[in-house]
């Protein structure tokens, strides 16, 4: 089971590929508006590819089964992978991977997108 953590361009481009492989996937973002948009994006992925005859309507509807979209943070509680995907602010990332780690078991990878800030800063608010 998979989580992305931002439900914005990024976030939601990652849950598209992770269900699009058939993998469980939870998106995850703070307002339901933020949700909203991203499933909005999601789901213009998933018709585009019945257009282009990638897949059918059924096989669409399999694929988009595979997302739970949520305010929750309680509902990522049983993810492999955890994959944050909010704005470059480096404190509003040291805040979700704390708020991951209160959730989610030990074993649990949990990864950050990012193309600004340096890796070994934002890991510096985990465990």
């Amino acid at each position: 089971e998979v989580s992305v953590i931002g439900a914005g361009l990024m976030g939601a481009g990652i849950a598209n590929v992770t269900i699009d492989k058939g993998i469980k996937t939870n998106l995850v973002d703070v307002s339901q508006q933020g949700l909203d948009r991203g499933i909005e994006q999601i789901s213009k992925q998933l018709d585009g590819g019945v257009k282009r005859k990638r897949y059918t309507k059924a096989e669409r509807d399999v694929i988009g089964s595979k997302l739970h979209a949520t305010t929750e943070y309680k509902d990522i509680a049983k993810s492999d992978i955890v994959i944050e995907a909010v704005f470059e602010d480096l404190s509003l990332k040291h805040k979700i991977i704390q708020q991951i780690e209160s959730v989610v078991g030990e074993n649990c990878v949990i990864a950050s997108n990012t193309s600004a800030l340096p890796i070994t800063e934002i890991a510096k608010a985990s465990k």
